[in-house]
């Protein structure tokens, strides 16, 4: 069974979301929001999927072993996709969602990237390299590129490159969109939180 919870101000893209889900999802229950007690409990076995406005993140969970029951946070593997529909077509959004659905229906077998990429059918060299992936969650730091070319040390064309190929990657249509998908990234995720590009 997999939980949704659909967190927008936008009443079209909720309500496209949701019929999309009912086409394709057989066991698909919506919640306003995830109750906090049931969300960090180790006897928990189903995925959850939060749709947000530029993104969509999948919590998987582990099935439990002693050693999981010790510390409750590594017994779940969260995976975030931006997910920017406004110049995609209904077959295209349809397909992400199918991907999505798959992505959590096989949950969390495999906390390696590469398995959810196969898993998935999505092509691993579209996903975000080290290097794109630290220029994103220091822009959603609040660093400019001048900032990162000397955190990182490369140089400002380098870093642009990497920044313009992560939104190109990422599927974002401007820099705001990618602003919005980094600065979450970077306020609310842990390092060993996953990426996916669809």
């Amino acid at each position: 069974m997999l939980e949704v919870v659909i967190k927008t101000d936008n009443t079209y893209y909720h309500l496209g979301i949701k019929a999309l889900l009912l086409e394709l999802g057989e066991n698909v229950v919506y919640l306003d929001t995830f109750q906090n007690s049931s969300m960090h409990t180790s006897e928990h076995n189903h995925s959850r999927i939060i749709f947000r406005d530029f993104m969509v993140s999948i919590i998987l969970y582990k099935k439990p072993t002693l050693q999981l029951l010790k510390n409750n946070n590594e017994n779940r593997l969260i995976v975030h996709i931006p997910m920017a529909c406004r110049n995609n077509d209904f077959s295209d959004v349809k397909s992400k969602i199918k991907k999505i659905l798959s992505i959590a229906v096989m949950g969390s077998h495999s906390s390696r990237r590469d398995d959810l990429c196969r898993c998935a059918g999505i092509k691993k060299h579209r996903q975000l390299s080290v290097t794109e992936n630290k220029i994103m969650r220091l822009m959603g730091e609040g660093n400019d590129t001048g900032d990162i070319a000397a955190i990182l040390k490369r140089s400002h064309r380098t870093v642009g490159t990497h920044y313009r190929n992560a939104i190109n990657k990422m599927g974002m249509e401007n820099r705001l969109e990618f602003y919005m998908y980094a600065t979450f990234i970077a306020r609310y995720s842990q390092q060993s939180e996953i990426t996916l590009c669809l």
